[in-house]
């Protein structure tokens, strides 16, 4: 295992993904003209990524399986039971995400034992989980991107709510005025989740008419954003609810379990368990679990920290730290000759994402352009970066 090898990755065309942003960044054609929501790099069972190894293309899966010590590390065998424990992607939006929240593990494992055990479909359309194992992740922008993210403070989340004089919903905010705390959140929003048809539609309509008198104001602009793609859809509400983050390149944002968020425009590098569980709230036609999505959410609130970056000590190269213990992300830029990586770490793969250099170790060496992404296994040991070049890279914390 001590060469590097070349990933090729599934491109999945979700209906809200870009049909030019990996080709203006990264040159990669789109010569179907599908639209290009998401590269995944890794070894998730829905779409793995395949390792070049001479002529023949190997599942990233089948390929760990055959030396998951030598390409894991020591360390991460033996902490993920043989498995790569995270997730790779790059991210391109043209049109929202769904409004979502990601379990905790305790609840992916006890959700997904107990669809398994009604045999529901892995497929179907009411499924909610789709693996045993937590998401948080972590999105780095390389455009301008911008997401929702928790519950705004609730002290500016009334404010806001009062200030739209919704009769609609009046009674239900007057008892939140009254108690202004989680438990006062909580039921607020249980309440507008539960809403049947026709309150509902009265609400958004109001709601609408209101965010159009103020549509300079950037909560109701960013509501009539999301009521063009999903009009009559309850989760344009939470362009009041939550707070907006507008992220510059650079920026980096964490994800943890139970906090209800939504990217709306942008592309970016993310990084997360490797789980697909996803429970959603809104802006979608897909499954909408509100019984559970409610169990599910912290309900905490108050502003958004970005992630800082952190020195590493290494020439070029900065970490963006998260609470995760199964992934770290960092970001290289070299020019010219001058990074050195860790001598112990973990397995790596790296998204290169601008310009071209090499990688060289001991007993190998390998071109890096723009677009391409590379599985560099653990005990290929130390290697080298030369060039003109950006790289993204994810591993495993040691």
């Amino acid at each position: 295992m001590t060469k590097i090898y070349k990933l090729e990755n599934k491109i999945q065309d979700y209906a809200w993904g870009d049909y030019k942003a990996l080709d203006l960044l990264f040159g990669i054609k789109n010569p179907e003209n599908k639209p290009q929501a998401e590269i995944w790099m890794g070894a998730h069972p829905k779409s793995p990524s395949s390792v070049l190894c001479g002529d023949k293309a190997v599942s990233l899966i089948d390929f760990i399986d055959e030396g998951a010590e030598e390409i894991l590390g020591t360390n991460a065998n033996n902490k993920f039971a043989g498995k790569l424990p995270f997730l790779f992607k790059v991210l391109s939006a043209s049109k929202p995400l769904s409004i979502q929240a990601h379990p905790s593990i305790y609840q992916a494992q006890v959700g997904f034992e107990h669809e398994e055990e009604i045999h529901l479909d892995i497929a179907a359309f009411n499924r909610n989980y789709k693996d045993a194992n937590h998401k948080p992740e972590l999105i780095y922008a390389l455009t301008p991107f911008v997401a929702l993210k928790g519950f705004r403070a609730i002290p500016e989340l009334l404010e806001l709510l009062k200030s739209m004089e919704l009769k609609p919903m009046q009674v239900a905010l007057d008892k939140f005025i009254n108690k202004p705390t989680k438990v006062g959140l909580i039921r607020f929003y249980t309440w507008l989740m539960t809403l049947n048809e026709s309150k509902k539609s009265k609400l958004l309509r109001e709601a609408v008419a209101a965010a159009k008198v103020r549509n300079t104001e950037l909560p109701f602009e960013i509501m009539l954003y999301l009521n063009d793609f999903y009009p009559g859809d309850i989760g344009i509400m939470c362009a009041v609810l939550l707070n907006i983050v507008q992220m510059e390149p650079g920026d980096a944002m964490y994800v943890g379990a139970g906090e209800l968020h939504a990217y709306l425009k942008g592309t970016g590098m993310e990084i997360m368990a490797s789980s697909d569980n996803v429970l959603r709230g809104g802006l979608t036609p897909k499954h909408v679990d509100v019984p559970e999505l409610l169990a599910t959410l912290t309900f905490n609130s108050g502003g958004v920290e970005l992630v800082k970056p952190q020195l590493t000590g290494r020439k070029g190269e900065v970490l963006f730290a998260s609470p995760a213990k199964e992934f770290e992300f960092d970001v290289i830029e070299i020019h010219g000759n001058g990074f050195e990586s860790s001598v112990d770490r973990s397995v790596e793969i790296l998204f290169c994402g601008k310009g071209q250099g090499r990688i060289l170790t001991d007993c190998d060496e390998i071109a890096v352009k723009a677009g391409e992404s590379y599985l560099v296994p653990a005990d290929a040991g130390q290697y080298k970066v030369i060039g003109d070049v950006i790289l993204y890279k994810a591993s495993v914390p040691a």
